[in-house]
């Protein structure tokens, strides 16, 4: 990172070229010019004060891309002229192309949904401090004061990543200047660990091709001209056409027996006109539904503009059986300067993320169903693993202690909004049931980390957790991915479909060889009085105490 004539440090960065891209609905492939990259590639800056080797980790993002021009017309002329320099030499050449390399074979969700959750949460550190009888004070004062709140129920982590200690620390023990408290209220500052809510969308072109039958024959030359391979003896047929896209699918028969045609394999002829390979690149099919799956998956990959959105449901199959609106929720730290990617998605810095559905209990209450709370980067046993086989080291970040916490504040938030009775997760032994297999620490999650964090929180308002029932179907089954195709199996492996369904088929399969039978799961019913509250004041960002 150079130092600029003004004394500026300033650099860039590639690693948020994911995060530019799916807000910007930017699709990168290989013909994007440098030009276009600019846009994906940011300006970061560090500290003057501290050393060459800690900018590499103190840098900050300044909210401001290459491509935007106008907020560099600002800097003085001198700078404008060290940077451009700096930004043509071929490091920095390598970094901006480095954003290309990124994302050609990233699959980016088509649309990014962003919840404004995060701005009703507030800081308690800062309201303790705005009650206090003290006016102004020396640095040292206001340390011991600040540092005596987590006494009275400020979250420690809450003190140090407001920043207001190092603030302080700048000044020695023998300064007595006097530092106002609305000197102190203005630097406190969590903008470097801003929050960001997203749902993820994407194009679902596969649910739009309505396949109907036919029956026409089409000439060989047609079937060599799309580059299939067909014989003279063979005779072809057109058995389904779709009239949206005009995928079209059909059969070879071959001549060469005297008693009857003998059924040999099935084709797909795309919009374009061109045969659409299967995975042996033969461009042909053992059946029709093989052949149809094989259309849908084709056009997902070539025709993903101008199509239907929908839900991200990457991980759907694995949902207990029943409900409705699923959802996957992902908590990013998007301008956090260190980085870090998770094995469940490609967004950089995932927090933590949860999967939910809204299900109906038998009592008529509108619940969000928590199916899964999960921080990769957070929890111990995926982080002790990890280091272990790849030897990384995961960056510091923060909500260590509170990320399950934080995740309820978020879907209660959600849920008061959309005015659902309340929350409601599986037990222990259901999740054993359901996923077929032990893990004490989902258990601890589910059955002691979950209700004593939300009873933390119900306890401003004299609510708690208790138990309700609902339906479901519990099935011997799971699903297994093979390829683009699913399959499911049973626990003991004694049973087990053919390969060639589509996720959303195999999961009607597993609901169908399920038992109806009704649970008992824990609910968090929420109160008239919190919900009232919440709508109002919100709820705070680090720990379950409400400050007046």
């Amino acid at each position: 990172m150079p130092v600029l004539a003004s004394g500026r440090v300033v650099g860039i960065s590639n690693e948020r070229a994911r995060y530019h891209a799916t807000r910007l609905n930017l699709k990168v492939t290989r013909d994007t010019t440098r030009h276009q990259l600019l846009k994906l590639v940011d300006i970061i800056v560090a500290d003057p004060a501290d050393s060459p080797d800690v900018w590499k980790k103190k840098y900050k993002f300044t909210g401001h891309t290459l491509a935007d021009k106008s907020w560099i017309q600002q800097w003085p002329e001198e700078d404008r002229e060290e940077f451009q320099h700096w930004l043509h030499q071929d490091l920095q050449c390598n970094e901006i192309d480095g954003a290309k390399a990124k994302l050609i074979y990233d699959n980016l969700p088509h649309q990014v949904i962003s919840h404004d959750y995060p701005n009703q949460l507030h800081s308690n550190l800062k309201k303790q401090i705005e009650v206090l009888p003290l006016s102004q004070a020396t640095a040292k004062q206001w340390l011991g004061t600040i540092s005596n709140l987590s006494k009275s129920g400020i979250r420690k982590e809450e003190i140090h990543w407001s920043g207001i200690t190092r603030f302080l620390s700048q000044y020695d023990n023998e300064n007595e200047s006097l530092i106002s408290k609305k000197e102190i209220q203005n630097q406190i500052d969590f903008s470097s660990i801003r929050l960001e809510v997203t749902n993820e969308m994407v194009g679902d072109i596969s649910g739009q091709l309505n396949f109907s039958e036919t029956v026409e024959r089409i000439s060989i030359a047609s079937l060599k001209h799309a580059g299939i391979h067909a014989n003279a003896y063979d005779a072809a047929v057109l058995r389904y056409v779709d009239s949206r896209c005009q995928y079209r699918i059909g059969y070879l028969k071959s001549r060469r027996t005297t008693s009857s045609f003998k059924f040999t394999r099935w084709f797909i002829i795309s919009p374009e006109g061109e045969g659409v390979s299967s995975d042996a690149s033969d461009h042909l099919y053992g059946d029709h539904l093989e052949a149809i799956q094989a259309a849908r998956l084709h056009a997902n990959k070539h025709d993903r503009h101008n199509c239907p959105l929908s839900f991200s449901d990457k991980y759907k199959y694995v949902s207990l059986c029943g409900g409705c609106d699923y959802r996957e929720w992902l908590v990013t730290l998007p301008d956090y300067a260190l980085s870090y990617f998770s094995s469940h998605y490609t967004e950089r810095n995932v927090l933590l993320h949860f999967r939910t559905k809204t299900r109906i209990d038998n009592k008529q209450n509108k619940l969000l169903f928590i199916e899964e709370i999960q921080s990769d980067w957070h929890q111990p046993a995926f982080i002790q693993s990890h280091n272990k086989r790849w030897g990384i080291q995961v960056p510091i970040a923060p909500f260590r202690k509170e990320w399950i916490s934080l995740a309820l504040k978020v879907m209660l938030l959600h849920a008061v909004k959309h005015n659902f009775s309340g929350i409601a997760w599986m037990t222990g032994e259901l999740q054993k049931t359901h996923y077929q297999q032990s893990f004490h620490a989902v258990e601890r999650l589910y059955d002691k980390s979950i209700p004593q964090s939300l009873n933390r929180l119900g306890k401003n308002w004299s609510t708690t957790t208790t138990y309700t029932s609902i339906k479901t179907r519990l099935s011997g089954l799971r699903a297994v991915r093979n390829g683009e195709n699913w399959y499911a199996i049973s626990k003991d492996g004694k049973f087990k479909t053919q390969a060639r369904f589509n996720m959303a088929d195999i999961i009607d399969v597993i609901e169908r060889h399920g038992k109806e039978v009704d649970v008992d799961i824990p609910v968090f019913y929420i109160s008239e009085d919190m919900r009232e509250s919440i709508r109002r004041a919100g709820l705070p960002l680090f720990g379950e105490k409400m400050t007046s």
